[in-house]
């Protein structure tokens, strides 16, 4: 849902209120149940960082990075969700991976796609 949210929200060139605040509310929704897992888990499955964290915390990260949707969200009000995703972001793994194709001039893999 986040990624229909994203559509709606930012990219669609007619700016409908009922797609916006279908998928708003279910983003929403989504993040309640990413904020009551996290209440007792440092991650996802547990206390280990597994393949859930690697695939979900991106989507989380997308909502303000990518749409611009922090505070329409009430992001911060997620605040086991927005822990979770700066101690996602925060590792060495993520940080290189969040630079392909950035145009970084720091070592990232500009052209890593384009082969």
């Amino acid at each position: 849902y986040f990624g229909q949210f994203g559509h709606f929200y930012k990219y669609a060139a007619d700016k409908l209120e009922y797609p916006i605040n279908r998928y708003k509310t279910e983003t929403q929704r989504l993040l309640d149940v990413l904020e009551k897992r996290l209440e007792n888990n440092e991650y996802l499955v547990g206390d280990e960082y597994t393949i859930a964290d690697i695939a979900w915390f991106p989507w989380v990260k997308c909502l303000e990075t990518g749409y611009s949707a922090r505070e329409y969200l009430e992001l911060d009000s997620y605040k086991n969700v927005v822990a979770w995703m700066d101690k996602c972001i925060a590792r060495p793994a993520s940080q290189l991976g969040m630079k392909i194709n950035t145009g970084a001039e720091d070592g990232a893999f500009i052209n890593y796609h384009s082969a």
